[in-house]
């Protein structure tokens, strides 16, 4: 009896000993003069796995049970430019996403020798380098394409 009692302390220490294996992201998304958006779709990236939330009237959003590792964090609101953020998960982690002014951009995709390519569509972007936008994958969460 005693033993057994011993080797169920020792599991029980070493469990409480382990590191987390999933954690938490949360954040708010913010326009360019600081004020909170709501209603934002926010697309996290992870290893090709892709989730998607929406900021609440706070500008707040939340994912929970993610894995360590690279993140990109994708905003995005009418009006708005994109936004993002993207870095090692390597605990619970808060963000904040900035939202510029929208802005048109075009898009003109070439060959070798400069010559439209018609019907091209996006893999991804690199935005102002800073963060990445994996068109191809956030697409089937309802990224516009």
């Amino acid at each position: 009896m005693g033993r057994m009692k011993t080797a169920a302390l020792c599991c029980v220490a070493a469990l409480t000993c382990l590191p987390a294996w999933s954690v938490t992201l949360q954040g708010v998304v913010e326009d360019y003069k600081g004020d909170a958006v709501s209603g934002a779709p926010v697309w996290v990236s992870h290893d090709r796995q892709v989730y998607r939330s929406q900021t609440d009237p706070t500008g707040q959003f939340i994912f929970r049970d993610l894995a360590r590792g690279k993140v990109e964090v994708v905003a995005m609101k009418d009006g708005h430019s994109l936004g993002g953020v993207e870095g090692q998960l390597l605990g619970d982690m808060s963000v904040t996403v900035k939202l510029d002014k929208g802005k048109e951009l075009r898009v003109r995709v070439i060959n070798g020798n400069y010559e439209p390519i018609e019907g091209a569509r996006l893999k991804s972007m690199f935005i102002n380098e800073a963060f990445t936008v994996n068109v191809e994958d956030l697409a089937q969460h309802g990224f516009p394409v």
